[in-house]
C-alpha cells in the first residue's frame, strides 16, 4: 500500500475511506442476499405461471416464469424486433 508514503493526516483519510467502503460494501451484499431470498420465493410461490420466452429475438415455447428468474433472465426484457 502508500501508507508509508502519505503524512498521518493522509493515513487517517485513508484509513477511514477504507471502512467506510468496507461498511458500506456489508450493506450492500445484505441487500442482495435479501433480494435473491425475495426472487427464490417468488419462484417457489409462482411456479405454475407461463409466460412468453424469446431467443435470438425468436419466440420460444412458454414456459415457467420462475425458470427465467432463477437462471437471471427476467432481469432482461426481449429487444423489440
Amino acid at each position: 500500500m502508500m501508507d508509508g508514503v502519505l503524512g498521518p493526516p493522509m493515513q487517517q483519510v485513508a484509513t477511514d475511506m477504507r471502512l467506510w467502503l468496507r461498511d458500506r460494501a456489508k450493506e450492500i451484499l445484505a441487500r442482495l442476499y435479501q433480494l435473491l431470498e425475495v426472487v427464490a420465493t417468488r419462484a417457489t410461490n409462482d411456479i405454475d405461471i407461463l409466460m412468453p420466452g424469446y431467443t435470438h429475438l425468436q419466440v420460444r415455447t412458454a414456459r415457467e416464469a420462475t425458470s427465467d428468474c432463477l437462471t437471471g433472465s427476467c432481469a432482461h426484457p426481449p429487444a423489440s424486433a
